[in-house]
């Protein structure tokens, strides 16, 4: 009996159910304890000590069996699995991914399951493989099958739903860019300004409701229901997008985890911010004295300073403070004085990090606080 035992390391590990002395096999007794053969696959029980040895361990209450010679490198949809359980799903995901195949999709019937590499895999979102997408679609499990189907879709007038979902991390926001530029492909008669502008307005949704947490440094902490509207009478020309936000993460502008950040805005604008908080020269000059070369750092307000505010977000934030700002005039459509207005809210919110509030024992109906001191605000703004 062929059976998956649990992995403190990697979650499930295949073992073997030896034959007693008797030359029978033993009964399994889910949630029990059962001698087993470990066959390989986790660094704390596959050691030369526990091969071919037997172990007694505590097994599942559902037996998950394992067949001898599967391949599941091959599985292009999880249904194809001989034994669906949980233990084979993450093998299968696992093993599509190892060594030099590198694909980070499976297919479970029209669900594609996406495994988040860390790395951006080029070969996998060429011209070409766009192209692939946009005249048939293949059977082999990629992104693009799930955009390509909803493009389909639409063309016959019928409403598509795309639903991109995961914890923290797994990949839902770069998912997202890749459907929306893979529709984009499709509605190639569109003028180039309603696609550009659709695009681009992801960073600006990134700088003002995205921050680095402790599992992901462009952590989305807001939901979001994008719409995008085709003309199927008119070569599927792209006429435009909506989006709706909802449920805002608010009190991370204020309070947040140990190591995490605030919004990625704050942190783009950090130079600009200081120019209007700051004299440049005397915070230099202090820090300098300080034995500290980061003037900002020394002097930001609590709601935004943080140690690793440059490496946490993956990309430096002097690069995304430029997409963010070209996607102000892009999609939003505000000139230069209405962005220069915009900068001066957020200095002002930044501004607010340096006061601290003592509770008002003088309002008893509802619990009130006041304004500790105003010192804070004469000395550093």
């Amino acid at each position: 009996m062929n059976i998956y035992v649990p992995s403190e390391t990697k979650v499930w590990v295949k073992a073997r159910v030896p034959i007693d002395k008797d030359g029978k096999r033993p009964k399994y007794e889910g949630g029990g304890l059962m001698e087993v053969e470990i066959m390989g696959g986790d660094e704390k029980l596959s050691t030369q000590s526990f091969i071919g040895k037997i172990k007694k361990v505590k097994v599942p209450d559902e037996e998950m069996v394992w067949e001898e010679g599967e391949d599941y490198r091959g599985v292009e949809d999880l249904c194809e699995l001989n034994q669906v359980h949980e233990a084979s799903i993450l093998e299968a995901i696992e093993k599509r991914f190892q060594n030099d195949t590198q694909k980070p999709y499976t297919r479970a019937g029209d669900v594609i399951v996406a495994v988040n590499p860390y790395r951006w895999i080029h070969k996998l979102y060429t011209a070409e493989i766009r192209k692939k997408y946009e005249i048939s679609r293949p059977n082999d499990a990629h992104i693009y099958s799930v955009s390509s189907a909803a493009a389909k879709g639409a063309s016959r007038g019928e409403d598509q739903s795309v639903l991109v979902s995961g914890e923290s991390g797994a990949g839902k926001t770069e998912s997202v860019k890749l459907v929306l530029a893979h529709l984009a492909d499709v509605a190639s008669a569109t003028e180039s300004t309603i696609i550009s502008q659709v695009l681009r307005a992801g960073p600006l949704l990134e700088s003002f409701g995205n921050a680095a947490t402790s599992r992901n440094g462009n952590s989305s902490r807001f939901a979001k229901y994008l719409r995008v509207e085709f003309n199927k009478k008119d070569n599927m020309r792209m006429m435009g997008s909506w989006c709706e936000t909802a449920l805002l993460e608010k009190t991370r502008v204020i309070e947040r985890a140990t190591g995490e950040r605030s919004f990625h805005v704050f942190y783009e604008l950090s130079n600009t911010i200081f120019d209007y908080l700051f004299n440049r020269k005397k915070a230099a000059a202090t820090a300098k004295k300080e034995n500290d070369t980061n003037a900002f750092q020394l002097f930001a307000p609590p709601i935004i300073a943080t140690k690793n505010a440059e490496s946490a977000r993956g990309k430096p934030d002097n690069e995304a403070r430029q997409e963010m700002l070209d996607s102000l005039f892009a999609v939003c459509g505000l000139s230069e004085t209405d962005t220069q207005e915009l900068i001066m809210c957020i200095t002002a919110i930044v501004s607010l990090g340096y006061l601290d509030f003592i509770p008002d024992d003088n309002i008893t109906e509802d619990a009130g606080a006041k304004l500790a001191s105003i010192e804070p605000v004469k000395k550093n703004c």
